[in-house]
């Protein structure tokens, strides 16, 4: 997961994500900085992140395309003020 040292509160945010932990993706077609973004949040609604722009071209077609994309943490790294996460995504169709 990217940019998780741009969200505010994000070592709070963590304390409820371990390995194992569902999370939810969303596209995020207006943002300003990427147009193939992709936001990971938790299921309760909490940013974490984002999908890292090297594999957004692939992700973001598959899900304008309708696919569904789920995501789970496969590891989890707490340091001060850094938090670093690995997710593995996988696709269902609908």
């Amino acid at each position: 997961v990217a940019g998780t040292m741009h969200i505010d509160d994000i070592l709070i945010k963590a304390k409820d994500v371990d390995v194992g932990t569902a999370l939810v993706l969303k596209r995020e077609p207006k943002n300003e900085h990427d147009e193939l973004a992709i936001l990971v949040e938790t299921v309760g609604g909490e940013k974490l992140g984002y999908v890292a722009r090297k594999h957004n071209p692939i992700l973001a077609r598959l899900m304008d395309a309708g696919k569904l994309l789920t995501a789970k943490v496969v590891h989890k790294e707490l340091d001060d003020h850094w938090l670093n996460i690995r997710i593995a995504i996988d696709m269902k169709d609908l």
